[in-house]
């Protein structure tokens, strides 16, 4: 059978088994090495009948398996045709196979492919590690075999509420301030916000809520909670529920309460029963605004990046994983990134937040750099780390040199080409090597 999308064919090459007995209620009625069905297609374009992939649909107990493979994945991109092709599968299994249940297995680090796969519905099952690299399992039930049912989320509206009545309970409470992202109108509008909190407490009485947790149940379903005493006068509650909903409680001692929001730039009193504090509305500030590097930080930033390659090629060498791993991770977030961060500064004159540690770099930059970005993050393979670090010199080269032209200040090209040229050195050498050629 073929199948057609808007811009491509898919021209059945093999086809096993009958469909028909994927209908069968469970896997328990069938034999156990019977094969159900393997339909096999090559995907053309309609336009021009080129070949640019082919498809796999096969059987597994009450699910069929999807596997996509592709010879030209830019124009798969600017056409869509991955979501095309995934569109008109889930049909195809649903409603003429009469599958219950589609599984798809994606390489983690294919942020594209499973930009489409979570458009489509399906759910992240796990994650699992295959010959070195780690798969994401994601599946997609047909509505009416889905069992479990979907637990809401709850409102922000509905979360002040009950956030505010048990700190009305609460005699020993006294003051109840919001703090976090969800002022921060940069941040992104997204589920995954957090709510954060802020509760002034009297001093005798703040060991009541590390002594007794039972609080936190009228909050709802837990999954984790993590307890952190940051100061004798100072408890962090961060409790992640069931609905998908985390909230931070910040308990504080009267006192100290106060001299936190003297230095906290972004708040709003929602209760204070005393009068204690002044009444602060402002909900947009820039607390994470970058600021203009000088000429000495901007040297020092490209020295520590040079130095941490070589340390990176060191341990590569040594095939120590785990320090490998930290010191490239420092490479990437306090190196490049900053880099990048300064880039993006330059270009919207200073005057935008990127959040803590960069985290929102990814809105201000072009498709091209953000991609030239990740392919910088390392696989699992030594070799995948040594490639990655050697097109990292281009890289630095590239946006360095441009912050330097704006800002009038000077990139050596010679010390980059003599870092990479010692980068080779070490990747040249013999595992048991006894001289530094």
């Amino acid at each position: 059978m073929n199948l057609c999308t808007d811009h491509c064919q898919l021209i059945e090459k093999h086809k096993g088994g009958d469909p028909s007995h994927l209908q069968a209620s469970s896997s328990s009625k069938r034999e156990k090495n019977e094969k159900i069905v393997d339909f096999e297609w090559e995907v053309r374009l309609t336009k021009n009948q080129q070949t640019i992939g082919g498809v796999q649909l096969k059987s597994l107990p009450d699910t069929v398996s999807v596997e996509l493979g592709y010879d030209n994945l830019e124009v798969l991109r600017q056409l869509n045709v991955i979501e095309e092709i995934l569109r008109k599968l889930v049909d195809f299994s649903f409603l003429t196979l009469k599958v219950p249940r589609l599984m798809m297995m994606v390489r983690s680090i294919d942020f594209e492919l499973t930009k489409v796969v979570k458009k489509l519905g399906m759910r992240l099952d796990e994650k699992v590690s295959i010959g070195g690299a780690v798969f994401s399992k994601y599946s997609l039930t047909h509505p009416i075999n889905e069992k479990v049912p979907l637990l809401k989320m709850r409102s922000s509206a509905q979360i002040q509420r009950e956030v505010l009545e048990f700190v009305k309970r609460e005699a020993e409470i006294r003051i109840l301030i919001q703090t976090g992202l969800r002022l921060n109108r940069d941040a992104p509008l997204d589920i995954m916000r957090d709510y954060r909190f802020c509760l002034g407490v009297k001093s005798e009485k703040l060991h009541r809520y590390t002594e007794d947790c039972s609080w936190m149940e009228t909050f709802g379903e837990l999954l984790v909670v993590k307890k952190n005493k940051l100061t004798p006068s100072h408890l962090l509650f961060q409790m992640q529920f069931q609905d998908g909903i985390r909230l931070d409680f910040e308990f504080l001692t009267l006192d100290r309460l106060k001299e936190y929001v003297i230095s906290e730039t972004l708040y709003r009193v929602i209760l204070d029963k005393d009068h204690q504090l002044p009444l602060n509305t402002q909900t947009h500030l820039f607390p994470s605004r970058v600021s203009c590097p000088t000429e000495e930080e901007f040297q020092e930033l490209l020295n520590d990046i040079w130095w941490n390659q070589i340390e990176v090629a060191k341990a590569l060498y040594r095939e120590e994983v785990t320090l490998v791993g930290s010191l490239y991770e420092k490479l990437l977030t306090e190196g490049l990134t900053t880099l990048l961060g300064w880039m993006v500064e330059i270009k919207y004159d200073w005057k935008v937040d990127l959040g803590r540690k960069n985290r929102w770099l990814k809105r201000y930059l072009s498709d091209t750099s953000y991609q030239e970005y990740l392919s910088l993050y390392p696989n699992q393979s030594y070799g995948g780390m040594w490639e990655r670090l050697f097109l990292m010199k281009l890289f630095v080269e590239k946006y360095a040199k441009k912050v330097a032209g704006v800002l009038g200040y000077t990139y050596d090209v010679e010390q980059g080409e003599k870092v990479a040229k010692f980068l080779h050195r070490i990747n040249s050498l013999p595992s048991n090597a006894s001289e530094f050629h």
